[in-house]
């Protein structure tokens, strides 16, 4: 499978520097958005399975997804994991458990996004530094 890493604009918040990875020889896409955590796909749900022939009648059927968030996280625990939130109660609790990680020294480094009168921050949770998440125009 071929695919191609872009950014495009986040159906969701209108990030312009959300990912687009679109697989070129199936059709399919996601939108992963480091801003507001939404994650959309458009994949095909009906392949063959265990590496089985496709039928000479075979056509592929897609299937629309969407995660819409509130809130992303970026966690560094020896392996870069990144998402979202729905809910401020469910950031609230990943929060709790992080801070343990950090504390423990298991986390080495996370970071959230929020929205607060209409502008979006990201909070660095090891230094407690909050900077405003800039939409930046393409150059």
């Amino acid at each position: 499978m071929g695919s191609v890493l872009s950014e495009c604009e986040c159906p969701q918040c209108n990030y312009i520097h959300a990912t687009l990875d679109y697989y070129y020889k199936s059709g399919e896409e996601y939108i992963m958005c480091s801003r507001c955590g939404s994650y959309f796909a458009f994949e095909i749900v009906n392949r063959p399975d265990n590496g089985e022939d496709y039928p000479k009648d075979w056509k592929p059927k897609y299937k629309k997804e969407s995660h819409k968030n509130k809130h992303a996280y970026t966690l560094g625990d020896g392996i870069m994991r990144c998402g979202g939130f729905k809910t401020t109660k469910d950031l609230n609790k990943w929060k709790d458990e992080v801070f343990k990680g950090i504390e423990n020294g298991i986390i080495k480094g996370a970071s959230y996004t929020y929205k607060s009168k209409g502008k979006w921050y990201n909070m660095n949770m090891r230094t407690s530094k909050l900077t405003l998440f800039k939409n930046r125009n393409r150059v």
